[in-house]
């Protein structure tokens, strides 16, 4: 209210000084609605950047990252050779889920022995994502690589 009566001291005409209650309402609804739609954009974006075919920094072996209802899932699709229990189409990353405050993917991996433990997935770059394997005390993290097309 403050700021209203200054600009009105000012004698600055502002559209919201001149209009009734209703139109500003829709008005701020009208900046709401956009402002939401942009954000989810953004996420959006940020979400299908991790989608696609990825080998991982530290051995042979690549995972396809595909969505599912915005959860999202790896698999893999080419064997390392280092696991005798490992094989193509095993879902190594299950149901991982974007955390908008930490700014990450976290879900569970399932190594081909069976073993689970739980996952965090963070985009370092377009080409780049950091996986972050956390089993009681221990952790691994693994750099995992985008395949161009």
């Amino acid at each position: 209210m403050l700021s209203i009566k200054l600009l009105q001291m000012m004698k600055v005409n502002y559209y919201f000084l001149n209009t009734n209650n209703t139109m500003k309402k829709m008005v701020l609804y009208s900046v709401i609605v956009f402002f939401s739609i942009l954000l989810m954009s953004f996420i959006s974006i940020s979400n299908s950047a991790i989608t696609g075919k990825w080998i991982f920094s530290n051995s042979k072996r690549q995972i396809i990252i595909y969505e599912d209802k915005n959860v999202f899932f790896g698999k893999i699709i080419e064997v390392s050779g280092e696991d005798k229990d490992e094989k193509k189409g095993h879902i190594l990353l299950k149901d991982f889920i974007y955390d908008n405050q930490k700014n990450l993917f976290k879900g569970q991996m399932i190594a081909p022995s069976g073993m689970k433990a739980n996952g965090e997935l963070r985009l370092i770059n377009n080409n780049e994502i950091e996986l972050v394997v956390k089993k009681m005390l221990f952790s691994k993290t693994i750099i995992l690589k985008k395949i161009s097309k």
